[in-house]
């Protein structure tokens, strides 16, 4: 379908049914599809934790509250090694397909769907768009690294705090099975950096942290949790400033992060800025209540990164 037919400048990510293996698996795919369409700068894309939020909505009701163009959806299949993807580009006003496609491969392939769908709809909706860098040759471990890295967005970003160890051990499988999904070893960093924060960890584990933090950041500028882990190891050492500039950047990309608001919060206490420190709790609360309500200036915005330098 050519760019004149797509008028579409925002979109959502819903879950993929996968009801016949596991829903997990769904969620997951549509994470990935969130991370490779979020560096595109002229479509806004809903975060993960707002379009992806456990509840009975469906795809064209998720994209209506989200207020978005269309929303890309599908269903996910696994049956031994084979998995078959369907990907659906809707209108959520009119329930009309503006878009489809088809993909049957193996499972290790799984990181490489998610990218072809993710250029597919660039392609469809973008003109000249452009989705950035090319992914490494499939891996042989890719479908346990994505299994893994599934299970951990899902306990990261809605489960309990108890989970957050396990997920980080799922992030670290994850990235040691498959080091081309950066985003786990991104996410694995910040929540190791969270769990010295609350004393669970040894703080001898910072500078493995910013280490993680920064390679990842020199693959991908997009990596809020790489941002935030930054920020929080820097609140940690007592560079409020940098913990600061780090935060806002992390939250600018994942405006519903609110470990990372908290964070900021709490540097902005450190830094003599009570006021705005309240407004950043305050926010918390809000989205708690009601993330589809949340008002947040930069929910749908691709900010411009600084270079690496800057970090």
């Amino acid at each position: 379908m050519s760019n004149a037919c797509l008028h579409v400048t925002s979109v959502a990510v819903a879950r993929f049914d996968s009801a016949d293996t596991n829903d997990e698996l769904g969620f997951g795919f549509a994470v990935l599809l969130i991370e490779q369409l979020r560096g595109v700068a002229s479509l806004r894309v809903v975060p993960g934790r707002q379009s992806l939020a456990p509840c009975d909505d469906t795809p064209e009701e998720v994209g209506r509250r989200s207020g978005v163009d269309a929303v890309l959806t599908g269903t996910l299949h696994v049956e031994g090694d084979a998995l078959t993807v369907v990907a659906l580009l809707v209108d959520p006003l009119t329930e009309r397909e503006l878009w489809t496609d088809r993909y049957a491969v193996h499972c290790h392939d799984i990181l490489h769907v998610a990218r072809g769908i993710a250029e597919r709809v660039c392609d469809a909706i973008v003109r000249g768009g452009s989705i950035g860098r090319r992914l490494a040759p499939a891996s042989a471990h890719a479908w346990d690294a994505f299994c893994a890295y599934a299970a951990a967005r899902s306990l990261d970003w809605f489960g309990a705090d108890d989970a957050l160890p396990r997920a980080a051990r799922l992030y670290e499988r994850a990235a040691v099975l498959a080091p081309m999904l950066v985003s786990a070893a991104a996410a694995r960093a910040f929540a190791l950096a969270l769990l010295i924060a609350d004393g669970r960890r040894d703080a001898r584990e910072l500078a493995s942290v910013t280490e993680a933090a920064t390679a990842a950041l020199r693959r991908d500028r997009m990596l809020a949790d790489a941002w935030a882990a930054l920020g929080l190891v820097a609140l940690l050492e007592s560079d409020s400033r940098k913990s600061e500039s780090c935060l806002r950047r992390a939250l600018q990309l994942d405006p519903l992060c609110t470990r990372a608001r908290l964070a900021l919060a709490d540097a902005l206490d450190s830094l003599q800025k009570p006021e705005e420190a309240a407004r950043e709790r305050a926010v918390c609360a809000d989205a708690a209540r009601e993330p589809f309500a949340c008002s947040l200036p930069a929910l749908y915005t691709t900010p411009e990164i600084p270079s690496h330098r800057d970090s």
